[in-house]
C-alpha cells in the first residue's frame, strides 16, 4: 500500500512540474552581445579557423625538421649469379647481405631551407588574420540577425495590432450600418481591408520564423529553438568622423594586413626562387657492413663493417632558363599584389564613407520616423472617434490605419536600420570588439 501512494505521488509531482499542453515554449532572453559569444565559440567556421591555424603550426614544425638531421636505414640482399672474380682469384661471395645507418645534416641550400622556414612562419600569421577576418564577418552576420529578428517582431507585433484596430473597425461599421447610418460599402470596405491585414500578418509570421532559423544556424542552436533578444537602445545624436575612421581601418582592416603579409610572403618566394642559382651541401656519416649471411658480420674476402664521414655538393648550373622565368614571374607576381593592395585601400576608405553616411540618414530617419509615428497615432486617435460621431467617413478611418502601420513600420525599420549601419560600420573600420 505504501508503494502506491509513493507511486502516485511521484506521478502528481510530475504533473506538477510538466509544462501545461499547448503552452508556449520557455525562451531565455539574451543579450546581442551575448549572441555574438554564443556564435563565436559554437558556431562552425571559428573551429575551420583555428584547424586551419594549427595546420600552419604542423607546416612550420615540418619545414624546421628539414633543417635537422635526418637518418635512414638500408639493408639488401643480392646473389650473384658467376663468382666474381679478379685475375681469377675469387674476391667477394656470391651470397651479398647489407646494410646501413646514414645521418645526413643540409649546411647549405642556397636559403631555400631559411626561406621556406620563413615562409611558414608568415603563413601561420595569415591564418590568424584569417581567423580575425571570419570572427568580424561572424559578428557582423549575428548582429544582423539579431536586429533583423527584433525588426521582424516589430513588424509582427504592428500587423497584430492594425488586425485588432480593423476587427473594431468592422464591428462598429456593422453596428452604425445596422442603424442605417452608413451605407452597406462602408462594413465591405472594412471587411476588404481586414482581410488584406490578415494576409499581411500571416507575411510577418512567416518573416519571424525565417529571421529566427538564420540566428539560431548561427549559434548553432536547432533551427525551431525560441529567441528572446533584448533590444538594445540606439545611441543616437553620435558624431562620425569619416576621415579618422578610415585611417582606423587601413591600420586594424585584417584583410589589408593580410594582403601585406602576402606580399612579404613573395619576397620571399622569390628568395627560394632564386636558391636554385646555388650549389647545396650536405654533411653525412654512414655506418655499413657486408657480408655472406644475413647478419651481415661475417666476410671472408673483406673487412665485414666500415665508418665514412663526408661532404656531398650538387649544382644545377645550368637549367635551360627555368630559374630565371620563374624569377621573374615572382617579381611580377609582387608588382600585381602591390597593385591590389593599392587599389584595396581606395575600396576600404570608400566603404568607410559609405558606412558612415547609411549611419548618419538612419540616425535621421530616427528622428524623423518619431515625429512621424506621433502624428499618426494621433491622427488615428482622431479619426476614430471621428468616425463614431459620423464625423470622418470609413474611408478616412482606414486610411489613418494605413498611415499609423506605415508610421510603425518606417520608425522600427529606421532604428534596427541605424544599428545595423553601426554594426556594418565596426566591420568596415577592423573593429574586433564584440561590444
Amino acid at each position: 500500500m505504501r508503494n502506491i501512494k509513493t507511486v502516485f505521488c511521484l506521478l502528481m509531482v510530475g504533473v506538477a512540474i510538466s509544462p501545461a499542453e499547448g503552452s508556449e515554449p520557455v525562451s531565455q532572453k539574451i543579450t546581442v552581445n551575448e549572441a555574438v559569444q554564443e556564435a563565436l565559440k559554437k558556431n562552425p567556421i571559428m573551429r575551420e579557423s583555428q584547424a586551419d591555424i594549427d595546420a600552419a603550426k604542423a607546416s612550420k614544425q615540418s619545414a624546421l625538421a628539414d633543417m635537422l638531421p635526418q637518418a635512414s636505414f638500408n639493408y639488401g640482399y643480392t646473389y650473384l649469379r658467376e663468382k666474381p672474380t679478379q685475375f681469377d682469384i675469387q674476391v667477394a661471395s656470391q651470397d651479398q647481405y647489407a646494410w646501413d645507418v646514414t645521418v645526413i645534416q643540409p649546411l647549405f641550400a642556397g636559403f631555400a631551407l631559411k626561406s621556406n622556414f620563413d615562409l611558414t612562419r608568415l603563413n601561420i600569421g595569415a591564418q590568424k588574420l584569417e581567423k580575425e577576418q571570419t570572427r568580424l564577418d561572424l559578428i557582423r552576420q549575428v548582429k544582423a540577425a539579431c536586429y533583423n529578428l527584433l525588426l521582424s517582431q516589430k513588424l509582427l507585433a504592428v500587423r497584430n495590432e492594425e488586425v485588432q484596430a480593423l476587427t473594431a473597425h468592422k464591428h462598429d461599421a456593422e453596428l452604425i450600418y445596422e442603424q442605417g447610418l452608413v451605407r452597406m460599402n462602408d462594413v465591405l470596405k472594412a471587411e476588404v481591408s481586414l482581410a488584406d491585414a490578415t494576409q499581411g500578418r500571416e507575411l510577418a509570421r512567416a518573416q519571424l520564423q525565417k529571421t529566427k532559423m538564420s540566428l539560431n544556424r548561427l549559434l548553432q542552436r536547432p533551427l525551431g529553438t525560441e529567441l528572446q533578444i533584448d533590444a538594445p537602445t540606439p545611441q543616437t545624436r553620435l558624431h562620425f568622423d569619416s576621415e579618422e575612421l578610415a585611417q582606423n581601418a587601413l591600420l586594424e582592416r585584417p584583410l589589408i594586413k593580410l594582403l601585406d603579409n602576402s606580399l612579404e610572403q613573395l619576397g620571399l618566394s622569390r628568395k627560394l626562387t632564386r636558391s636554385s642559382y646555388y650549389p647545396t651541401l650536405s654533411l653525412f656519416g654512414r655506418y655499413e657492413q657486408n657480408g655472406d649471411e644475413w647478419t651481415a658480420t661475417e666476410n671472408d674476402y673483406s673487412n665485414y663493417f666500415n665508418t665514412s664521414v663526408g661532404i656531398t655538393a650538387e649544382w644545377k648550373f645550368w637549367r635551360s632558363g627555368k630559374t630565371g622565368a620563374d624569377v621573374r614571374r615572382v617579381k611580377k607576381e609582387i608588382e600585381a599584389l602591390s597593385a591590389r593592395i593599392d587599389l584595396f585601400k581606395d575600396q576600404v576608405v570608400e566603404e568607410v564613407n559609405h558606412a558612415v553616411l547609411d549611419c548618419e540618414v538612419a540616425q535621421s530617419n530616427i528622428e524623423t520616423a518619431s515625429k512621424s509615428l506621433a502624428q499618426a497615432q494621433e491622427n488615428w486617435r482622431i479619426t476614430q472617434k471621428q468616425y463614431k460621431h459620423q464625423i470622418a467617413t470609413s474611408t478616412d478611418v482606414l486610411d489613418a490605419r494605413t498611415y499609423l502601420s506605415g508610421a510603425d513600420t518606417n520608425y522600427y525599420t529606421a532604428v534596427y536600420a541605424y544599428l545595423d549601419a553601426v554594426a556594418a560600420l565596426d566591420r568596415a573600420v577592423g573593429q574586433s570588439s564584440s561590444e
